[in-house]
């Protein structure tokens, strides 16, 4: 399909709705409008979209926001683009019933995949009209997307004839201001909004207050998105933009209330979830943080792929809570409103994930129980939520590893530590985190599993009076693959002197 041309007759198109008579009302309208009847695709569902997807190239995807089980249409297209289904020339138009401000931002605003929506019953004429727009859009965003990143660096030269190539779209010149404002380049930022057209828009407002915020103009950046965000008071970019602004002069009162009306219109979003969350903690508005928590894990998408990293940065505030507390009702009353929140969690997660989510809060409950002094007990659940992965430790995921580590060097579990240090850095390119080749020692590291399986295999057996207890503590814990083995040949009384690595494992990279 060339540049700037759109074929009806010549293109793919899959349309998935839970619902097969409105899912052939589409298939006949699109035939009406010139679509060939063999290459229309319907389906009723997300697996049976995934599967076509996987024997046929797609340019054009209409979908049901609202499918009739736990995935959004919104997260059909999110688990399309992680398995590379589709293409970045592949155009989506999403469709509802449901006309509320909630499904229409969410659809919109959470991915940039999506940019245009219909409402049901469709209008053949809206629906051609619709699909020329989102077919034409995605080609030339598309094409620029790869000049873009062919210039390095971009000059102003690149950017003119980008923009007087496509001078009529708006995407295109939102996506080169977008991508200037990402790059911080303020000179050539400067030097191309004026070349914009007249036409008022979020991305061009937002990135004059980038600029005014840059040059030390905060009060004047405050003003420019406050006036555009009250004539359009559902743009989510500007209300960001502002929001993150109002905190930076310490005014939390009005970026909590701008960061609770974004997060309300798009309740499964997790950035804006923990801005909002982030705000409300500093203005101690406890009540309302545990509200924000309820909301989002009863909204979480199983295609979100940050959700674990949403949650440990919610649940990092609400411990900073906890650390002030000094009556116990009060300190319970937060352990409940946390073990409810995993509850709500684990109802929006598939089986694998509900697997993480036990990982966490055992790794929550580790942090919790070490600031009450506990730390026996914390050793116990920081073993058990490692315990989880024993088996192919490659498969722990990132966030859930980086927030172990620390906790294995606080108690002295080196030879973990260093196994999943591997695991991190070999799959994390972008983090490389440096070894402690510390050799522990009891006094030390009075709960180290490390310390405790070396005392045992001593030649001098200087801990022979009271191998017992250090057994029965042994015992107590989830030990890794090979330590558990090697005590049980301890306690057959066959045993090397020498402790072995915790896991046999190869590091492969990660699907």
């Amino acid at each position: 399909m060339a540049e700037g041309r759109v074929a009806v007759g010549d293109i793919n198109i899959l349309v998935v709705d839970d619902c097969s008579t409105s899912s052939l009302l589409v298939k006949h309208q699109l035939i009406a409008l010139g679509a060939k009847a063999s290459n229309i695709t319907c389906v009723t569902n997300t697996q049976a979209a995934l599967l076509a997807a996987k024997t046929r190239f797609y340019s054009f995807l209409v979908i049901d926001y609202h499918l009739a089980e736990k995935y959004t249409g919104l997260d059909l297209v999110h688990l399309l683009s992680r398995a590379q289904l589709i293409s970045d020339t592949t155009a989506v138009l999403m469709i509802s019933s449901d006309a509320t401000k909630e499904t229409v931002l969410t659809a919109l605003s959470s991915s940039g995949r999506v940019r245009h929506l219909l409402t049901k019953p469709l209008q053949t004429k809206a629906l051609y009209t619709k699909m020329l727009q989102a077919l034409q859009e995605q080609q030339h965003i598309a094409a620029v997307t790869k000049r873009l990143l062919a210039s390095q660096p971009l000059l102003l030269s690149d950017v003119i004839l980008l923009h007087e190539t496509h001078a009529s779209s708006i995407c295109v010149e939102s996506l080169i201001i977008d991508t200037l404002v990402e790059r911080r380049d303020y000179t050539l930022l400067e030097d191309y909004l004026p070349l914009c057209c007249q036409k008022e828009h979020a991305s061009k407002v937002c990135a004059t207050a980038f600029l005014l915020h840059h040059q030390g103009h905060i009060s004047e950046a405050v003003k420019v998105l406050a006036d555009y965000v009250t004539r359009n008071p559902l743009c989510l970019a500007a209300i960001d933009s502002l929001i993150g602004l109002y905190e930076s002069l310490g005014q939390q009162r009005h970026a909590l209330c701008l960061a609770k009306r974004a997060f309300s219109l798009t309740p499964s979003n997790g950035s804006r979830f923990l801005s909002a969350s982030r705000i409300t903690a500093k203005l101690g508005l406890f009540e309302d943080l545990y509200e924000l928590g309820r909301t989002y894990a009863a909204h979480l998408s199983q295609t979100d792929a940050q959700w674990l990293n949403v949650l440990s940065s919610y649940v990092d505030l609400v411990s900073d809570h906890f650390k002030t507390l000094t009556h116990i009702h009060t300190k319970r009353k937060v352990l409940v409103q946390l073990n409810e929140l995993c509850l709500l969690t684990q109802k929006q997660l598939g089986k694998e994930q509900q697997v993480n989510l036990l990982a966490f809060k055992q790794l929550m409950q580790c942090k919790l129980l070490l600031v009450e002094s506990r730390a026996a007990e914390a050793h116990l659940k920081l073993l058990e939520s490692l315990s989880y992965f024993y088996d192919i430790p490659t498969q722990m995921p990132i966030a859930l590893l980086k927030q172990a580590l620390p906790l294995l060097a606080f108690f002295g579990e080196f030879s973990i530590r260093r196994s999943l240090l591997g695991v991190i850095n070999q799959s994390c390119s972008s983090v490389r985190l440096q070894e402690c080749n510390i050799v522990p020692h009891e006094y030390d590291y009075p709960f180290s599993v490390e310390t405790k399986l070396n005392a045992l295999a001593a030649p001098d057996q200087q801990y022979h009076s009271n191998s017992e207890s250090v057994v029965n503590f042994l015992k107590q814990r989830a030990l890794p693959p090979n330590w558990s083995r090697w005590l049980s040949d301890y306690l057959s009384g066959s045993f090397s002197s020498q402790i072995p690595e915790p896991f046999s494992y190869h590091i492969t990279d990660r699907e």
